[in-house]
């Protein structure tokens, strides 16, 4: 996972990369990577998202070539649209009418993941 230091979405957005998978030969032919495999990575991915404040977030996911050996994996972008409060939540397209601005510390975002991952501490 990675945060974006410029971030289409003004609050902020991180990026994960599931494992590959070959897809076009042999056993495999046709088969899609498995979302399973980074269900927990995005679960807290989310949870850092809304460590941060973001209480309205998107997720987005296609299949991304990984090389030239037919493989792919699932690239997710988790972008924060801000506060559900009324007239602060953009439209969900700001990067559709080119809005650049950043308005989230793109470190505060790695230190929430890293927070998210970090094993539980013990009482």
């Amino acid at each position: 996972a990675w945060a974006s230091l410029v971030p289409a979405s003004p609050c902020g957005e991180l990026t994960l990369l599931g494992p590959a998978v070959t897809s076009n030969s042999g056993s495999g032919a046709g088969r899609l990577p498995p979302l399973s495999a980074i269900g927990p990575a995005v679960a807290s991915t989310v949870a850092a998202l809304r460590r941060t404040g973001a209480e309205a977030i998107s997720l987005v996911g296609f299949l991304a070539p990984t090389g030239g050996d037919g493989r792919r994996a699932w690239l997710l972008r988790c972008a924060a649209r801000g506060s559900a409060v009324p007239g602060v939540v953009d439209v969900g397209s700001a990067e559709l009418i080119a809005l650049r601005g950043v308005a989230a510390d793109p470190y505060a975002l790695i230190d929430a993941l890293k927070a998210e991952w970090a094993p539980p501490t013990k009482i």
